[in-house]
């Protein structure tokens, strides 16, 4: 049982217009936005916060000496955070965010976000709310937390159907010049930032002038925070850095995929043959860190796109705010959680979810939520593509005039890097998938000018056995694909709670049709198609049920 907390007296929450603010309404420590068709109980206690609701709403009083009562709390559902928006009887609006476990170490990453958004704000123009108070321990309401003021404007994803072609090129040219100052920053280490005088107990960190530091990236590829895969350190101690150069850097990256390899020597025994060994996955481990840390880091290409870079690690529109009255003007970019110092070539694939064709797509067929929807009613398909085109050219123009690095590295061949996207998660994608990686990488090795020979270099029979393989792994893939666009969901089967239930029948509808195509391959002589790994080969609960 959750336990119930009163809501302050002081804040007199009561309201002829609106329902009484209290814990039965807000339900401020439940995830409620949806249902994960995958693992959903194990989801939903990751995102569960127990804290003092009592006492978050005392502190936004405080905060705002001239208000009396708040009178009204939306509760708002992020990736790695609940945000809860408290409007005031003095009309002031104020923001707490409060950290999901599987954000990372809360400590961390609280202290991390809020020394970046004051390092921004001293050494850019780039709009950031300001952040009132914070703390990055339990001690004041039984959880990390960030208040703030609310930002100014409002969101992009609202107005940007309503805007023109004219105004759409004028706000990505906006935000191609936010991205020129941020990465104009000048860095000596990979990492995170951080106030110089943090109480963190890190022993390792690098000045970065009087009044910040770079310390340990907060990045979730390098904490054990995913509760569906828990790291062990016993073959590698953790290695969160700051790190001073690109070897150190790849090399931490092989370090998480080790962490997450099981200390079980028999682990992965029950799955299909294509997820690999516990000693398999260690030896393509081990070949990474050779190729990463000795041959591609020496690279000129990788050299050139390796540049320590600040970036925000999301700029799409909805953390995009603008002017109502002029909206090719941006007033604020909020939620900077997670933004690290990287090398720049990490942002090479970042787009904004304004101008990326693949995200437009997903949202015309319903996949994801459609913000050009009313654009889709009133004008015709070739004027979209049109605008799109016209935003796609500024956007790249902008970065080359402003940001020659970050596009650099997005023209650069991605054949460079794609190994380095593997190595933190091969346990979970199994060894053949980082297996054909290393295959591609190897079969390019000379036309990407790379010099000597490759590290891997696989026998005959390796060849054989990773072909089959591999097949298996496709067909999984495939079908993680076909559900997540049949069902409208992403790639942990996540649907919006009024839509869950049908997602769920469809998703039991789904499984069963798939053990009918099996049944009836086994029936007409392929020996493979057996019920078991039919059923391992299912990406989602193989039960086509909630756990």
């Amino acid at each position: 049982m959750f336990s119930r907390v009163q809501v302050p007296q002081i804040s007199n929450l009561t309201s002829t217009l609106l329902p009484p603010l209290s814990e039965e309404v807000i339900r401020p420590y439940e995830y409620t936005d949806g249902h994960w068709l995958h693992h959903d109980l194990v989801q939903c206690q990751a995102r569960h916060v127990q804290f003092n609701f009592n006492a978050l709403c005392e502190r936004i009083i405080e905060l705002s000496p001239q208000a009396q009562r708040i009178v009204r709390c939306d509760k708002k559902e992020g990736g790695f955070n609940r945000v809860f928006v408290f409007s005031l009887d003095n009309g002031e609006r104020l923001v707490a965010r409060i950290p999901f476990s599987i954000a990372g170490p809360a400590r961390y990453t609280t202290s991390s976000e809020v020394a970046t958004m004051e390092y921004f704000r001293a050494k850019t123009t780039i709009p950031i709310p300001r952040i009132l108070d914070w703390s990055n321990d339990k001690s004041r309401i039984g959880s990390e937390y960030i208040i703030m003021e609310h930002a100014q404007g409002t969101q992009l994803h609202t107005i940007w159907p309503r805007m023109n072609t004219h105004q759409h090129m004028l706000c990505i040219k906006a935000l191609a010049k936010v991205i020129q100052q941020m990465t104009q920053l000048e860095f000596s280490a990979y990492g995170s930032i951080y106030f110089a005088n943090n109480s963190l107990a890190f022993t390792q960190k690098v000045g970065l002038g009087e009044d910040f530091c770079i310390g340990p990236h907060i990045g979730i590829r390098f904490w054990d925070c995913d509760p569906l895969s828990p790291w062990s350190y016993n073959r590698k101690s953790p290695n969160q850095g700051p790190w001073s150069n690109i070897e150190e850097y790849t090399s931490a990256l092989v370090d998480a995929g080790v962490a997450q390899v099981p200390d079980n020597p028999h682990a992965g025994a029950d799955e299909l043959p294509y997820h690999g060994s516990v000693s398999e996955h260690l030896r393509l481990l081990e070949i990474c860190r050779s190729i990463l840390t000795n041959q591609l880091s020496k690279a000129p290409q990788v050299i050139n796109s390796s540049i320590p870079t600040l970036y925000h690690p999301d700029l799409h529109a909805r953390n995009i705010f603008v002017s109502e009255e002029d909206p090719s003007q941006i007033t604020a970019i909020i939620d900077w959680q997670s933004t690290s110092i990287e090398p720049v070539f990490s942002y090479a694939k970042e787009e904004p979810d304004m101008i990326d064709s693949s995200v437009r797509d997903a949202q015309r067929a319903g996949f994801i939520p459609n913000m050009f929807e009313e654009m889709e009613n009133a004008e015709s398909k070739a004027k979209q593509e049109k605008d799109l085109e016209i935003c796609q050219k500024t956007f790249a123009v902008g970065l080359r005039a402003w940001s020659p690095a970050l596009f650099s590295a997005k023209i650069s061949d991605e054949n460079y890097f794609r190994l380095l996207r593997f190595v933190p998660n091969t346990w979970s994608m199994g060894a053949a998938a980082i297996r054909q990686e290393l295959l591609e990488l190897t079969r390019r090795w000379k036309g990407l000018g790379l010099p000597g020979e490759c590290a891997y270099q696989p026998s005959e029979e390796e060849l054989v056995k990773h072909k089959k393989e591999y097949e298996d792994f496709e067909v999984h893939q495939r079908l993680k694909l076909w559900l997540q666009d049949s069902l409208g969901s992403n790639g942990d089967g996540w649907r919006p709670a009024e839509a869950f239930e049908a997602a769920e029948e469809a998703h039991k509808a789904a499984f069963e049709q798939w053990m009918r195509s099996n049944r009836e391959e086994l029936r007409y002589g392929n020996e493979e198609a057996t019920e078991e790994r039919a059923r391992k080969l299912w990406p989602w609960d193989g039960n086509g049920k909630l756990e």
